[in-house]
């Protein structure tokens, strides 16, 4: 790309067009080495969507583990009025009042 670049300055050509150009070529010297062109774009699109899924599970694990640390802090509270033989039946009228 950067060999292309004085070329691109010189003429004008639009950076998108040499993008489109260096794919084109790419693509040409992947049939010239016999492979098929079709399966290594399929494998591209496979990575992308792989890569996708990826930073969708991490936000999720993220959003998960933030949960869990509010759970870990409320959890010693709903312990000691477990203890006290206070049940969720209990508390739910009481959550409606203090609202």
């Amino acid at each position: 790309m950067s060999d292309l670049m004085p070329f691109a300055e010189r003429t004008d050509v639009d950076i998108k067009t040499i993008d489109e150009y260096k794919q084109l070529t790419i693509l040409k010297n992947i049939e010239q080495l016999k492979y098929d062109p079709n399966k290594i774009i399929a494998e591209f699109l496979r990575l992308n969507s792989l890569r996708r899924s990826e930073r969708t599970l991490k936000k999720n694990c993220q959003r998960f583990e933030n949960r869990m640390s509010e759970y870990r802090q409320s959890l010693p509270l709903l312990q000691q009025i477990r203890a006290l033989g206070i049940d969720i039946d209990k508390l739910i009228p009481f959550q409606y009042c203090c609202r």
